[in-house]
């Protein structure tokens, strides 16, 4: 038996976490593949970690009824990061939602909090260690360093 595979498809993601202002953080997920162009938003405010503007943009898509799902975004406003993934789940998934737009604001809203916090940690406006008591909460990896301390 050999192991040849062929590739079916071929599908790209990229997040990015930006700072606008001292207030303010933006992270951005895009998709690419042979049928879709998607890129979604979130604008958030900081310290209080809430989103203040969301968006999904379609520069290619396979049908145009997928632009029915932009207007979801915002009922992510007012939410705070940490409860981004209950809410992203209840809004995008179902026959209602978008499976493509779910996996892009899940990949960048939930992992927000973690990446603003170690934010912190490298400008030394918090320690390693209470970063780790905050994200045991969150990450198993950091739970079990906590209980090991």
């Amino acid at each position: 038996m050999t192991n040849h595979t062929t590739l079916l498809q071929e599908r790209n993601f990229k997040v990015n976490y930006e700072q606008v202002s001292d207030s303010l953080w933006r992270t951005t997920a895009e998709l690419t593949d042979e049928i879709h162009h998607i890129r979604t938003w979130l604008d958030i405010s900081t310290p209080d970690l809430i989103v203040q503007d969301a968006g999904i943009e379609f520069i290619k898509m396979p049908f145009e009824e997928c632009n029915l799902i932009c207007e979801k975004a915002k009922k992510l406003v007012g939410t705070k990061a940490q409860k981004l993934g209950f809410k992203i789940f209840r809004l995008f998934l179902g026959s209602s939602g978008c499976p493509n737009v779910y996996l892009l604001f899940g990949i960048s809203g939930p992992a927000f909090y973690s990446i603003y916090n170690l934010n912190l940690v490298n400008d030394c406006k918090m320690s390693q260690n209470d970063y780790n008591i905050l994200m045991k909460k969150t990450c198993v990896a950091h739970k079990r360093i906590v209980k090991n301390i």
